[in-house]
């Protein structure tokens, strides 16, 4: 406020301070960094289909157990290079039919001999690891 015979005075540091956050705060806002409250996150919902109890079995990528291939797989994918789990489906499944199964997702890419067409063979690491398995009847479920 200017009263009269007085000389107007500069304004002090800190209100040309706020005076510039003033005008700077509409562009600031515009190009800064996203806070975590302002980004949306986005949920997957996964749906499952029950195929009912199924024989579950274990086996290992080896020739006593396979063919004379035994990292190629009936779909072509060299399982002993992938980090997912593996199973050996039914015909009836494509490849690429996610099963979960005792907890885990298994990615369908091999077969089983047309006598245990009724059944899913999870790839092992180890021949102890599917001797540990062995034979389980456990319900499965597609995922959708």
């Amino acid at each position: 406020m200017i009263i009269a015979g007085q000389e107007e005075k500069p304004p002090s540091k800190k209100k040309k301070l706020i005076i510039v956050i003033a005008l700077l705060l509409p562009y600031i806002t515009l190009f800064a960094p996203k806070t975590i409250a302002d980004v949306e996150i986005k949920r997957t919902i996964v749906k499952y289909r029950s195929i009912g109890k199924v024989i579950v079995t274990g086996y290992n990528a080896v020739r006593q157990q396979t063919d004379n291939t035994p990292c190629i797989a009936a779909s072509g994918m060299n399982v002993c290079k992938v980090k997912e789990d593996i199973c050996a489906c039914p015909r009836k499944y494509k490849f690429g039919t996610k099963f979960l199964i005792a907890g885990k997702v298994y990615n369908c890419q091999d077969r089983l001999h047309k006598k245990y067409d009724d059944r899913i063979d999870l790839l092992m690491a180890t021949p102890k690891e599917a001797k540990t398995w062995g034979k389980k009847i456990l319900n499965v479920k597609i995922i959708q």
